[in-house]
């Protein structure tokens, strides 16, 4: 049994419902074999909500509750002239959903929208901040570096040349406790300013 086989029967079941009355039926086939046994599946839900069983319980009903006796010419006219009322009732509630979900899918999209409009707006009023964070940092550093230098040239104090060539040679290897003291207050000076 392969696949197109297999939908050829399932072509032929519809035809043959279709044939007897039944054009509604949905029917598929399944590709699993069991027991060498094909299954097909067979939806008559939608025949028995718009089509000819629908119709005959109706007309039975009627007649049945009203005390009627009906011939069969009759009763397949009645029939017939519901299942034409029954699929303009089917195509008016198809045209209903598919505007219905059409008009959900467009509100969908119109809410995603406002969130990634309200979301940009989020980022570029950070990146702002951020900005201007960064810029007052910029400033304040660089008054920071101006007042230094200002105090430097009040107190009358040179440009040092940190470089070898400039620095006279120690004689000695020793290093005294003040000279440690007068590098530390100057790193601590260099640091913190005013202290």
């Amino acid at each position: 049994m392969t696949p197109e086989i297999m939908d050829l029967a399932v072509s032929e079941l519809k035809a043959n419902y279709s044939f007897h009355g039944y054009p509604s039926i949905g029917a598929y086939s399944i590709l699993r074999v069991k027991n060498w046994v094909m299954t097909i599946k067979v939806d008559e839900e939608n025949e028995y909500r718009w089509g000819k069983p629908r119709a005959e319980r109706a007309v039975l009903k009627r007649a049945f509750l009203h005390d009627i006796t009906l011939t069969k010419f009759k009763k397949q006219k009645i029939i017939k002239t519901l299942l034409k009322g029954y699929q303009k009732q089917r195509k008016i509630e198809d045209i209903v959903a598919g505007f219905l979900v059409e008009k959900q899918r467009n509100r969908i999209e119109e809410i995603l929208s406002q969130k990634r409009a309200v979301m940009r707006e989020n980022i570029a009023s950070k990146v702002k901040e951020f900005q201007t964070i960064k810029k007052n940092l910029e400033e304040q550093e660089t008054r920071r570096v101006t007042e230094m230098r200002d105090r430097m040239l009040s107190a009358g104090l040179k440009k040092i040349d940190d470089s070898a060539e400039g620095r006279p040679k120690m004689i000695s290897d020793e290093y005294t406790d003040l000279d440690m003291f007068l590098d530390n207050a100057m790193f601590e000076e260099m640091l913190n300013p005013g202290l």
